[in-house]
């Protein structure tokens, strides 16, 4: 690789004699030219030479300690640099000696580096203008060839004269801190926490290298035991960060809950525990399990302290402080009155009391051994922590049985639904069953079950496939481009039959369906929606004449009759667009975000939506007409819906006084003709209905008697007998 410096216009290239040349690069005129410059580092004419004020004191620095794991690559980088004629060793003292900065690469090489700043504050600085930007394109004119390369290890070209090199003075480590310490080996940090101190040492192949131990203070004798022990293990890596730092290093504890916690994303811990974690993310560490009988060395180092076991000094201490501050009552959006009631309750609350003693105590290997009042919280022991006679999950408070009620209130205050109130209290609260409660009181909340949204699809709910041909078919009007049509659709061939209908009279979709039935046989069941032409009485005595179960769908429910909707898409396809289609891998995937709901029984009390409105009304199931298919009471009313239609609710609706509606009054399907005979009348009536195109919304129920229809356009008269009157027809003659 070829490295290229430009000063003032002077070109001086270097190599790095370590990095090979290709053969057509060492060709090159230029090369063969200034061969000089390609040769090691590189050095510029003449010496430089730091001028220092007589009147600062010079200070030298005592050596740092290396990471023993970079030991090894620390000397095979000063050996080169020596052997580069960078530095040169010195045993005589110097007033000047400043420390050694080593930064880890990416590529796993290290960066030697000095700490001048007090050298640089007695530095006496040389004031050069440099040149502008406007100064050096001057320059620049007539140029043809220009070079983006930059010198490598630049600094070093530069070469001092000999006075100020012995301002430059460092220490490097001379061999291993401790002879005993192995890289090529594997290294165990054991650590333990009593009450009154921490304890570790470090092992490698079961033989102690390095012991550890120090006194806690009065704020860290209060932790939680589960934080006493995590601040070993923090207070371990720490101490032997110079053994460890770059390595993997397996640490032992006998504290089970510490090994769940890693396990779990970060911010689910309590802030204290969250601070300590974030500062063993740069240790590279397996934390493992091994029971305390164990662990003898790292116990009792954590029990017999120093007889003068001091208080870390001021520099420690300060390390620590703001682990020993936190405090989890200002993260959360509770008034000072009410965490002092809170306070208060915990101190009365017994179970809260009996949890208090353990949390503190440190948590038993088993439940069994945990009070009866506290094994509801076991499951979530490695997140329980106590703070001012508060416990606290993870971030979260948890509250006092007396105030459960209290907090379910002021969550459920603002109705924002079942989701957002979850939310709300567990950023805050915790008890356990406090969703299933929370939940109890929205399903209960009257203005939360009439705002709630749409309810999820069901999955997929296929008809039985017919043994035969045109057993069961299905049946639906639609109009397009203000033209009638009737369509009939085979269940079992999917074959469509489309007629065009001079009007929507019950007699005419009658007529149409009797010339189907003659060419393919009478069917087994027939499938329509409620439209009139269904309800009607004629089509109830065309289906007894005919020996079909006539089967009607949920009103306002498309779905239901999909068959028959679905056909009129397909009427301008081809047979090998149909092929296509993969239907079962559709329903799959249909059915990965739809849920299957429950049946409802006569009696539940269920929401619904009345017809144009966006609210859930309260209404009580009458009885079970289909499948998924129900007779609801609103008011008085009788609907049919679809079980998709319906919410199920726990409220406890008030009774209502009942009103009698007979345009909104229905009756289930099956409702035998001769309960309500057709009414005789010496009247001529007319039996045909106006175009598809005409009617008025259809309405939510099926009729109990038949309203007299609208004027049609072309009109039949029949008398009382149902007998056609053909009006003759008249010459038009001029008179």
């Amino acid at each position: 690789m070829n490295q290229v410096k430009i000063l003032d216009g002077d070109v001086n290239a270097t190599h790095d004699e370590r990095i090979d040349v290709p053969s057509n690069v060492r060709s090159d005129p230029i090369l063969s030219e200034f061969t000089d410059v390609f040769t090691g580092i590189g050095c510029l004419e003449g010496t430089y030479s730091i001028q220092a004020d007589e009147g600062f004191r010079p200070v030298v620095h005592p050596p740092r300690k290396v990471p023993v794991p970079l030991l090894d690559t620390l000397k095979l980088e000063l050996d080169n640099m020596v052997k580069s004629g960078i530095l040169a060793k010195l045993i005589e003292l110097t007033s000047w000696v400043s420390s050694l900065v080593i930064v880890k690469k990416s590529n796993g090489k290290i960066r030697v580096c000095l700490d001048l700043r007090d050298l640089n504050r007695a530095v006496k600085r040389s004031l050069y203008p440099l040149p502008t930007i406007a100064e050096v394109a001057t320059r620049l004119s007539g140029a043809n060839v220009f070079s983006v390369l930059d010198a490598k290890c630049g600094f070093w070209q530069v070469q001092l004269d000999e006075r100020s090199s012995y301002l430059t003075t460092v220490n490097t480590p001379p061999a291993p801190v401790l002879q005993y310490f192995d890289v090529s080996k594997n290294v165990t940090i054991q650590c333990d926490a009593s009450q009154y101190g921490i304890g570790a040492t470090l092992l490698q192949e079961g033989q102690p290298v390095h012991y550890a131990n120090r006194a806690l203070t009065s704020t860290e004798q209060n932790y939680a035991q589960i934080e006493k022990e995590l601040l070993a293990v923090l207070f371990s890596c720490e101490h032997f960060e110079h053994y460890i730092y770059g390595k993997h290093v397996t640490v032992e504890t006998d504290h089970k809950p510490l090994i769940a916690i890693q396990k779990k994303p970060i911010n689910t811990a309590s802030k204290r525990l969250q601070r300590m974690m974030l500062r063993l993310q740069r240790f590279d560490l397996n934390l493992t399990y091994k029971p305390g009988k164990e662990m003898y060395i790292a116990d009792a180092l954590s029990r017999v302290l120093p007889r003068q076991s001091k208080i870390p000094n001021a520099s420690t201490s300060s390390y620590y402080k703001d682990l020993e501050t936190v405090n989890f009552a200002e993260d959360l959006s509770i008034s000072e009155s009410t965490l002092a009631k809170f306070q208060v309750e915990t101190v009365k609350d017994e179970s809260l009391q009996a949890l208090s003693q353990v949390i503190h105590a440190g948590w038993p290997t088993k439940t069994s051994m945990v009070p009866t009042s506290a094994q509801l919280f076991f499951k979530c022991r490695d997140e329980m922590t106590l703070q001012n006679g508060l416990v606290f999950k993870g971030t979260s408070i948890v509250v006092p049985e007396s105030l459960h009620r209290d907090m379910i209130e002021e969550t459920h205050k603002s109705r924002q639904g079942l989701q957002a109130c979850l939310r709300r209290a567990r950023e805050v609260f915790f008890w356990p069953g406090m969703s299933a409660q929370l939940k109890n009181r929205i399903d209960k909340c009257s203005i939360c079950q009439s705002v709630r949204p749409e309810q999820a699809s069901e999955p997929l709910q296929p008809h039985p496939v017919p043994e035969r041909p045109w057993q069961r078919v299905e049946t639906d009007l639609f109009t397009f481009e203000n033209r009638n049509y009737l369509v009939l659709v085979d269940y079992y061939s999917n074959f469509i039959e489309l007629d065009h209908l001079a009007n929507t009279s019950s007699q005419t979709v009658i007529n149409k369906l009797k010339m189907h039935f003659s060419r393919h046989g009478a069917p087994d069941y027939v499938v329509s929606d409620n439209d009139p032409q269904y309800s009607s009485s004629e089509f109830r005595r065309f289906a007894a004449t005919r020996k079909f179960t006539h089967v009607t769908t949920s009103p306002h429910y498309p779905q239901a009759n999909g068959m028959a909707e679905k056909s009129l898409l397909k009427t301008d396809q081809t047979v090998s667009d149909l092929l296509k289609r993969d239907r079962v891998k559709q329903a799959n995937n249909f059915d990965q975000h739809a849920k299957p709901l429950s049946e409802f029984k006569s009696g539940d009390k269920v929401r619904m939506k009345m017809p144009g409105e966006t609210k859930w009304s309260k209404a009580v199931v009458s009885s079970k007409v289909a499948s998924h298919s129900c007779k609801v009471e609103v008011n008085g009313r009788f609907y049919r819906r679809n079980r998709r239609q319906l919410r199920s609710t726990t409220e406890l609706f008030q009774e209502t006084p009942f009103k009698m509606d007979e345009d909104d009054l229905t009756v289930p399907d099956n409702l035998q003709e001769q309960n309500h005979p057709p009414r005789a009348s010496s009247q001529v009536e007319t039996y045909t209905s106006p175009p598809r195109s005409q009617l008025p919304p259809t309405p939510q129920t099926t009729e109990l008697s038949a309203r007299p229809p609208q004027e049609a356009t072309t009109t039949e008269i029949r008398i009382r007998h149902r007998r056609l009157i053909k009006p003759p027809k008249k010459f038009d003659i001029e008179s």
